[in-house]
């Protein structure tokens, strides 16, 4: 029984490693809700794993985050834990996607964009997801406006801004997993920018940049002399594998598989203007177009997608020359006055910086 009847449980929508997942219904609120429940008699790490799940998806606030209502233990002989979630519904999962998204590559970017969203906000709570996949990217279909919503789920392995440096209580899912993280190393959000380029590279080509065989090959030769030091095997590019995707966005998903980390987009938000320049230079959408909801007033809209985009790419304080650059003619296309975009801009970095500085600082003081 899952609290005293609030939640009545309706059909099975999914089974994994961490649990079963169930439609249910709220009666107090009145909606229909997703119901995860741990299996019965798991050992204690998993236990960890899904407590750890919980905590992560309170901490985010995104469209683009599965979001959390409610946790418990089952009344009965079984006293498993269970989450109730937001219900994704219509809902599939990017892997289902993979061969519709092949040939569509202006649908698949937006939906890169979206998950970048996801990630960032993640990484804006000192959060790395450690398992991005396409099987753990939900995608609904909003029929009222007609938008394909992208949303992270499954937090049960991610690292927290107060584990210790070298906690690794998980590697994740090989093959989509970094390098690093491979090696138990200290991982931070570019792990996860690697993971999401994996994830691109599957979904425009159909398979993994690299075969079990080579990171098996890889994995085993980690104790020979140097042996961390040597890269995986440089991945067909995207574009050689599938004649749809064009050269500039196999380079941008070539970029987040780089071996060395520092050869990696630095942030989500670096690789979302990426991503949404290809979309909007490569693929032609126009801004309008773009993935997230609009507002009413066009200024108020700007502002937003711009403070938004701001936000993302701010990681230490330092913005690159590349991402002011890219801030300011997003301005403009927006129809922010030339004279008004540059510092428009700069106000935008300067706020996003106290926000980050601020929630670090709150998270601090709560631990």
């Amino acid at each position: 029984m899952v609290s005293a009847g609030r939640y009545i449980v309706l059909e099975k929508v999914g089974r994994g490693g961490m649990g079963e997942v169930w439609r249910a219904r709220d009666a107090v609120l009145k909606r229909d809700v997703a119901i995860k429940v741990m299996p019965s008699g798991s050992r204690p790490a998993l236990k960890e794993y899904f407590e750890r799940e919980a905590l992560a998806m309170a901490r985010v606030k995104s469209e683009h985050v599965v979001e959390i209502h409610d946790v418990g233990r089952l009344e009965g002989e079984d006293t498993s834990s269970f989450l109730v979630m937001e219900l994704v519904e219509p809902g599939t999962t990017l892997a289902a996607l993979k061969s519709e998204l092949a040939t569509d590559p202006v649908r698949a970017v937006r939906l890169f964009v979206q998950a970048t969203e996801g990630l960032a906000a993640i990484h804006r709570r000192g959060i790395v997801h450690r398992d991005v996949k396409p099987a753990n990217l939900l995608v609904a279909h909003r029929h009222e406006t007609g938008r394909s919503v992208l949303k992270v789920a499954d937090f049960g392995v991610a690292l927290y801004p107060e584990d210790p440096a070298d906690a690794q209580p998980a590697v994740g899912t090989m093959g989509y997993a970094a390098p690093e993280q491979m090696r138990l190393e200290t991982v931070d959000a570019r792990a996860d920018v690697y993971a999401l380029g994996v994830t691109m590279y599957e979904v425009l080509t159909g398979r993994r940049p690299h075969t079990r065989d080579e990171i098996v090959a890889w994995w085993r030769e980690r104790h020979a002399p140097e042996g961390y030091l040597q890269p995986l095997p440089e991945p067909v590019p995207a574009c050689e594998r599938n004649a749809q995707v064009p050269e500039e966005l196999a380079r941008v998903v070539h970029a987040c598989l780089a071996h060395a980390i520092e050869r990696r987009p630095r942030s989500m938000g670096a690789l979302r203007f990426s991503l949404e320049d290809v979309l909007q230079r490569v693929l032609g959408v126009p801004l309008a177009e773009r993935s997230g909801p609009p507002c009413n007033e066009a200024a108020v809209d700007a502002r937003k997608q711009l403070a938004d985009l701001a936000e993302a790419m701010v990681v230490d304080g330092t913005i690159l020359d590349s991402e002011r650059t890219f801030l300011v003619e997003r301005a403009l296309a927006l129809g922010i006055a030339p004279e008004a975009a540059g510092p428009l801009v700069e106000e935008l970095f300067a706020e996003a910086w106290r926000r980050r500085r601020s929630e670090a600082a709150t998270v601090l003081a709560n631990e």
